[in-house]
């Protein structure tokens, strides 16, 4: 039985990994901020002496900073995580992105050195190649020469769309990978902004890669 690899699937564990830390982060900061609220209540309300005011100084400092460091490591951990993600994706897909030799089918090609090949035909073939880098960008090229030589538009067009064909996968994880780093920053509130549109935004990337697969396996 045919075995796929998706984009969904990366996409998936990026969003899984985006609400755990977002836990995680709402819970720390929380705990930062009613640390500075309660020591901001102290330092309103003064000392006896200066003994005990250097005492909770130095107490209230220690906690404010080891609170800021267990919110600096979630936000690290997160972006490492996420950058382990996209890696992992590109280990699965970049090299679909690749024009390699073993894409390229000869036959196809020397029809197109031919010259005899019709826009309707050069249209079809790129449904044929759908996915192969190589030969939709020689496909796209072709077009594209062909299309100012001959000053047709249709053409020119056809070519602009795939002479610089990508395997469209990298832009939909970048996409998600710079959306949920965006929610999980040191800027609280910045973050919640963020965080208020994410879903949205996320389930957008999803439609948007939704169907991009490759068979790793029959």
């Amino acid at each position: 039985m045919a075995q796929y690899r998706t984009v969904t699937e990366f996409l998936i564990k990026m969003r899984n990994a985006y609400n755990e830390s977002r836990k995680k982060y709402i819970e720390a900061d929380d705990r930062l901020q009613a640390v500075n609220k309660q020591w901001k209540t102290e330092r309103s309300r003064g000392w006896n002496n200066a003994q005990q005011k250097q005492a909770d100084t130095e107490r209230y400092g220690n906690i404010i900073e080891n609170l800021k460091r267990q919110k600096a490591e979630i936000i690290s951990s997160f972006n490492a995580e996420i950058e382990g993600i996209k890696a992992e994706c590109d280990n699965v897909f970049s090299i679909y992105d690749r024009a390699t030799g073993d894409k390229i089918d000869l036959a196809t090609v020397e029809l197109l050195k031919s010259g005899i090949l019709r826009t309707d035909e050069l249209k079809a073939l790129t449904d044929d190649f759908n996915g192969n880098c190589a030969m939709l960008r020689i496909i796209g090229n072709y077009a594209f020469n062909k299309g100012e030589a001959e000053k047709d538009k249709e053409l020119i067009m056809l070519g602009e769309k795939f002479k610089d064909y990508h395997f469209p996968y990298k832009e939909h994880i970048d996409s998600l990978a710079d959306l949920s780093c965006q929610v999980i920053r040191d800027d609280r509130h910045y973050a919640d902004l963020m965080a208020s549109v994410y879903d949205e935004k996320a389930d957008e990337i999803f439609s948007k890669a939704e169907g991009i697969n490759v068979k790793v396996c029959d």
